[in-house]
């Protein structure tokens, strides 16, 4: 028994404890995801400042450079959650008129060669240039690169020799450690060419060109070069964000620290270090992105906070419950020892605080394990170290507040109990037991029905705009099951003692003793039901919601996908019959065409190859039957009649499409509820190129959809299909899988999120076998001197185990369909109000957890076989004539 106060206590703690500790992990896990998303870089601090030259010499610039560095050391060491800082010194050249090669721009910053992919190199000192800058230069390492400028009416001019050629970044995988560079790197048009390409160079021959020059550009070639013109320099200091160990408090205090930096940097000496004068306050800019990255974390953490704690209290209440029931069957199991104590005038406050001092230990020991629990798998949801000081203090207290709640339930069930078997006044008062509970339970558990059926099963949240449930959404499944059961487990409790006086004549003597016991257990029966049905109900609701986001998670990344892998491509590239993979392309239009009239809904219009598209689908099978046949139909292209296509619900009464000043007939042939690709809330039309061909011919327009976008979709292992789109010669560019989709921020947050409703699942699995102890530990001593009667009368043992192991399984049984039914017939219409991604289509679908259902009941069949046999081997090993004696 006081094993059972030791875990009621510790899932009470657990569950308790788990919403802080979650709510951080949750809101560090985000944050972590915006930085990744948003570069440490770009996130973290970036001061940027024109380089003042002056009179100043080669070896004044470079002890500038230097204070400059130890200042940014020592500011980034004062700071809580930033790494080391990032030095640039850059400067901008434009391509000179008239001159050979490429313009090119100087760099000298911290790092820079470890982000690169070397492509040769030799030995010795020397400078690194592009792969464009040697091939439209012809240099090689080992030769000279020469800049020269007209200054002051002479010449200067300054060689560097070359080291190494590295690939050019315009033709490299973005990365983190550019992020701030992004736009000087990469053209902001597919079409455009790319920008003026790094030379990496040291400090020092960075200031001997910069000095050359005056600060101004240049032109270069491999023979010589003439000035492009003073294009300036800058020098910048980043001090990136340092991810995985931050959390959202401490992103928040360094967001502070940062404005407080930056407000005193033009009058403070760090400003001064960093190049920020007095004199040129506005040269000196400042730029971070920690605010957007802890504003989309809040917004995570918002919609995330609430479903977890409701979770959490929902478990919490559960585990009360149970600490409740044991409390009452504590008496049960101890009857003789509570008569003896009654019978000699103990007080009930007496027994009540004999009660306390023998639970509280347990109930210590099991709040401390629960705790602990909770801290140590707060790793599963979040990055180690996701937790700090003030997250741990309120898991404590939360866990501390629900051990004493379990302790004070419990002790109240024990002297409600004590006082119901012995109090002569208190039994005269039959009729409060039979007063139905379930009633009152059961209009609330309606009430909470309707109002989420009125639209009150979401909130939002006005600051950030994050939706999520609302509290009828949880607590009405539960309390459904719980008034359901009672009353059920009444009408069952009366039927089998009606059944009792005709047991006899069943030949089965294990089914015989299993209706004897039952129809003889009155309110235990009733309790147990209540419990195990509750608990199974909440197992049922939480497994059924996460479910459903799996399934609903599943069907939008193939939506967003197109099929397992997708990836750009130019309009005008082909696709091959033969390959690897099956692969589809497809034209895009969005939006360009208006349905039936000019000022009408536009709508967007994707074309196909009806012949190659099939076999990429990735059809799931809640959207429908497969429009293969739809697809084999819009392939025909008819001489005359009207465009045939396939067409999304929202655009079922299409007759024409509007597009370039023009008309086109069309004829839907079919409609689909969802076709990957779609976009929320805009009309879909589906065509094949064929058909849109002739279509526009007949219509005599030219190139009605305007400019269309080209993708290619690929069937297959999902980030190997991927790789292959990216290595392949059909020329594509932003390659992505469903995993990629699955790996966004926001999807994975809704996923983890929802993932701790399985938590509350085991933990509620857990409490069905702790009921199951209780229960069988209430009756044990009956159960002793049953079974010595029984061998006396030639009873096995195996036929007494079956005897319980059909007992319990009948119990077992009758809670989950009563809270498994109950539970899968709640979940349905609440998943349908709740979309944890509403911005990606499809809506979300219920998905019953038909795997986990079969598991649990197999678990439960187990569960009741072993309690059977050990139940047994406990009664065969007691003594029967000590229970008899303090019967």
């Amino acid at each position: 028994m006081l094993v059972s106060v030791l875990v009621a206590a510790l899932l009470s703690a657990l569950t308790a404890s788990a919403s802080p500790f979650v709510t951080t992990a949750v809101g560090s896990e985000a944050l972590d995801n915006r930085l990744s998303e948003l570069t440490p870089i770009s996130t973290g601090l970036e001061v940027s400042a024109p380089l003042d030259l002056g009179a100043r010499s080669l070896g004044g610039s470079l002890a500038v450079v230097a204070q400059r560095a130890a200042a940014a050391r020592r500011l980034a060491a004062s700071l809580d959650g930033v790494g080391p800082p990032v030095l640039t010194d850059e400067m901008s050249v434009l391509y000179p008129a008239g001159a050979p090669g490429d313009p090119v721009r100087l760099m000298s910053r911290t790092g820079a060669l470890e982000h690169v992919t070397v492509l040769s190199r030799t030995s010795g000192p020397g400078v690194w240039i592009s792969s464009l800058t040697a091939g439209l230069g012809h240099l090689k390492p080992g030769e000279m690169l020469r800049f020269s400028t007209q200054r002051f009416g002479g010449s200067h001019a300054v060689a560097l020799r070359v080291k190494g050629v590295y690939r050019a970044l315009s033709h490299s995988p973005q990365t983190a450690y550019w992020a701030d560079l992004y736009q000087d790197i990469y053209p902001q048009d597919p079409d455009d060419p790319p920008p003026p390409s790094y030379v990496f160079v040291s400090s020092r021959d960075f200031y001997r060109v910069l000095l050359a020059t005056g600060g101004g550009g240049f032109g270069y070639g491999a023979a010589g070069a003439v000035s492009s013109g003073n294009q300036g320099s800058t020098s910048m200091v980043a001090l990136p964000v340092r991810g995985g160990t931050l959390t959202l408090s401490g992103a928040r205090v360094l967001e502070r620290q940062f404005e407080a930096i930056v407000d005193g940097l033009p009058r403070s000496p760090l400003g001064r270090s960093l190049g920020c004068l007095d004199r040129l306050p506005a040269a000196c800019t400042s730029v971070s992105s920690l605010s957007a990255a802890v504003t989309l974390a809040d917004e995570n953490v918002a919609a995330a906070k609430v479903p977890v704690s409701l979770l959490g209290d929902a478990g919490t209440a559960i585990a009360l419950a149970v600490a409740a029931a044991a409390g009452a069957f504590l008496v049960r199991r101890r009857r003789a020892e509570a008569a003896l104590a009654y019978a000699r005038g103990r007080h009930v406050a007496t027994f009540a605080a004999r009660t306390a001092a023998e639970a509280i230990g347990p109930a210590v020991l099991g709040g401390a394990g629960g705790f602990g629990l909770a801290y140590g798998l707060t790793g599963l949801l979040a990055p180690a170290g996701s937790t700090d000081a003030e997250t741990v203090q309120a898991g404590a207290t939360h866990a501390a507040v629900a051990v004493v709640l379990a302790l004070v339930l419990l002790v109240g069930a024990a002297s409600l109990a004590f006082q119901r078997l012995f109090d002569t006044g208190f039994r005269k008062r039959r009729w409060a037991r039979f007063l139905p509970w379930e009633v009152p339970v059961l209009g609330v558990a309606i009430y909470l029905l309707v109002r989420i059926d009125s639209g009150h099963g979401l909130s939002g949240d006005a600051a950030t705009g994050a939706v999520h449930p609302t509290v009828p959404v949880f607590v009405f499944p539960l309390l459904l099951v719980a008034g359901t059961a009672g009353i059920l487990a009444r009408v069952v409790r009366f039927v089998l003692q009606r059944m009792s006086g005709r047991a006899g004549r069943m030949r089965s003597a294990p089914l015989y003793l299993a209706v004897r016991r039952l129809a003889a257990a009155h309110g235990l029966l009733v309790v147990l039901a209540v419990v195990t049905a509750t608990a199974l109900g909440a197992f049922t609701y939480a497994e059924s919601l996460a479910a459903s986001l799996g399934h609903s998670t599943a069907e939008k990344a193939y939506v967003a996908t197109g099929s397992d892998a997708e990836a750009s491509i130019a309009p005008e590239q082909s696709v091959p019959k033969l390959t690897r993979y099956p692969i589809t392309k497809i034209e895009f239009s969005n939006q360009n065409v208006s349905l039936n009239a000019g000022d009408g809904v536009q709508a967007d219009v994707m074309l196909v190859d009806p012949a190659t598209m099939p076999a990429v689908l990735h059809w799931q099978s809640g959207w429908g039957p497969s429009p293969a046949a739809l697809l084999r139909r819009i392939g025909a292209a008819s001489a005359s009649g009207g465009l045939p296509v396939v067409v999304t619900p929202d655009a079922a009464g299409v007759r024409s499409l509007s597009a370039a000043g023009g008309r086109i007939p069309v004829q839907v042939v079919g409609t689909v509820k969802v076709f990957p690709g779609m976009a929320s809330g805009i009309p879909l039309v589906i065509t094949s190129y064929r058909a849109m061909s002739a279509a526009s011919a007949r219509a005599r327009l030219d190139d009605p959809l305007g400019t269309l976008q080209a993708y290619v979709w690929a069937k297959g292992p999902p980030d190997e299909v991927e790789r292959w789109l990216e290595s392949s010669t059909l020329g594509t560019y932003y390659a992505s899988s469903t995993e990629t989709f699955l790996r966004d921020p926001g999807v994975l947050l809704a996923t983890r999120t929802y993932s701790f409703m399985r938590t509350v699942a085991l933990a509620a699995a857990v409490l069905v076998l702790l009921g199951l102890l209780l229960y069988l530990q209430s009756r044990q001593r009956a159960q002793v001197i049953a079974s010595a009667l029984g061998r006396r009368m030639g009873f096995g043992s195996r036929a007494e185990a079956a005897s319980v192991a059909v007992e319990l399984l009948s119990i077992l049984a009758f809670a989950a369909a009563v809270g498994g039914g109950i539970a899968i017939l709640a979940a349905g219409p609440v998943v349908r109000n709740i979309d944890p991604l509403p911005q990606d289509p499809p809506g979300p679908v219920f998905g019953a957890p038909v795997g986990e259902l079969v598991v649990a009941a197999a678990a439960l069949v187990v569960v009741a076989a072993l309690a059977g046999a050990i139940t047994t081997w406990a009664a065969r090993r007691a003594d029967p004539s000590q229970e008899l004696r303090v019967a």
